[in-house]
């Protein structure tokens, strides 16, 4: 009697060490990629707002002098951009700056104020604005890309009016773009995913977090990123519109009670949703799922989010290895016959 209670200790130590591990793992994994993202947030929020003073400073400096310099060589120099003198080109410099600034400043306000307007909006209305937001900046771009060859003496009436051919030239040597612009569009109004879903796309499991006019960008549990041209996007296995299935093995020895196994396990799952709250429904006891001579193999199917369907997989591991164990119930032992 003795020995059994010593054994069932040694048990339940066991099963407590087991689970200080894992939780100490997991935690272990998710500072480091809480503390990787915040260091690259972090710089990219320093970038942000050093380019954000740069371009105020420059457009405010560029409107005083424009209004405050009286008539002279000097403001002839800085801002006649028409004018022949050998100083031209600081004008035309400072004129294209500030063309791109305030183009590329507006272009930025206008997207910013859409996908905040949009944040809390439905997965296809962020998927629909982020596919606008992506064809404003290369709206910006030809903008500015024009206005600047104007500023430069180049005739861009005659340039737009030739679009026609210049569209032919671009579109051959240009398919591959031509067709990622169009698949774009299907993919965003044939609704095979949005921003936000899990997918799996060329092996690659991860969150869509952009759909733009030529690719689309995949985030994975490591925040590590594929990006993938639209037209290459053959098959795509969709895992977030309907709850996934978390599966949990158990393996017993072979000479457990079946039926106490299916008891201890059939009253669990009435109050297992209490545990965790990942678990969207009462899960599925399916019994006996294998007899193998290394033991037998018992399972059990949840259904849960599929961002949640590793993680609670893991968690329904230990859980009823912990509940077994305190029931006396042991994972089988590899044996190996020295005999033969």
């Amino acid at each position: 009697m003795k020995k059994e209670k010593n054994l069932k200790k040694e048990n339940e130590d066991f099963a407590e060490s087991l689970h200080e591990k894992y939780l100490e793992s997991q935690s272990l994994i998710n500072n480091n990629l809480v503390n990787q993202k915040n260091k690259k947030s972090k710089r990219e929020t320093i970038t942000y707002f050093v380019c954000l003073f740069i371009t105020v400073i420059f457009i405010a400096l560029y409107q005083l002098l424009y209004f405050l310099l009286p008539d002279s060589d000097l403001k002839t120099a800085l801002f006649d951009t028409s004018s022949t003198n050998s100083l031209n080109a600081i004008a035309k410099t400072a004129f294209s700056i500030y063309l791109f600034m305030v183009t590329e400043g507006i272009a930025y306000l206008v997207r910013l104020v859409l996908l905040l307007a949009t944040k809390k909006a439905t997965a296809k209305t962020i998927t629909v604005a982020r596919l606008v937001s992506s064809a404003i900046k290369y709206i910006a771009a030809i903008v500015v890309i024009l206005g600047i060859l104007s500023v430069w003496g180049v005739d861009t009436a005659t340039l737009v009016a030739s679009a026609g051919i210049l569209a032919l030239i671009i579109g051959l040597g240009a398919q591959t773009l031509i067709a990622d612009i169009i698949a774009g569009i299907e993919l965003v109004f044939e609704n095979q995913f949005d921003v936000g879903d899990t997918v799996v796309i060329d092996s690659f499991r991860g969150e869509v977090v952009e759909i733009g006019l030529s690719c689309v960008k995949i985030i994975d549990w490591a925040n590590n990123i594929k990006v993938i041209r639209n037209n290459q996007i053959m098959t795509v296995v969709n895992l977030s519109r309907f709850p996934s299935a978390s599966v949990s093995d158990i393996y017993l020895e072979h000479d457990v009670d079946i039926n106490k196994v299916r008891e201890i396990i059939e009253e669990d799952l009435n109050t297992i949703q209490e545990k965790n709250p990942q678990i969207l429904e009462r899960p599925t006891f399916l019994g006996l799922q294998e007899v193998t001579t290394y033991g037998l193999n018992f399972r059990v199917v949840a259904k849960c989010l599929e961002g949640d369907r590793f993680g609670l997989t893991r968690w329904m591991n230990e859980h009823f290895y912990v509940l077994l164990k305190e029931h006396g119930m042991n994972a089988p032992k590899y044996k190996i016959d020295l005999t033969k």
